[in-house]
């Protein structure tokens, strides 16, 4: 549901909390889908949501220092969007 920013409002929290538990949690395809749907969120969404954006921040250096966990492709595509979201 985060992917098409359907109840994200409502449903953000919950997934942050399952991300402080683990930055890689798996929604519906692969290891740390969640945290991918969850950083792609549009940058309007962060800047209405400061303290879940802390959040976040949190959860993707955590994850950032996970990559390794997870096969070459989706390392590769984590880190960077690792990086993309916290330079921004």
């Amino acid at each position: 549901m985060v992917s098409q920013s359907v109840g994200t409002v409502a449903i953000l929290p919950r997934i942050l909390d399952l991300l402080e538990e683990n930055p890689l949690s798996e929604g519906d395809f692969y290891p740390g889908d969640l945290l991918v749907a969850t950083l792609r969120l549009r940058r309007d969404y962060w800047s209405d949501h400061v303290g879940l954006l802390d959040r976040a921040r949190r959860v993707a250096q955590r994850a950032d220092a996970m990559a390794n966990q997870l096969n070459g492709a989706q390392a590769l595509e984590l880190r960077r969007l690792v990086g993309e979201f916290l330079s921004n």
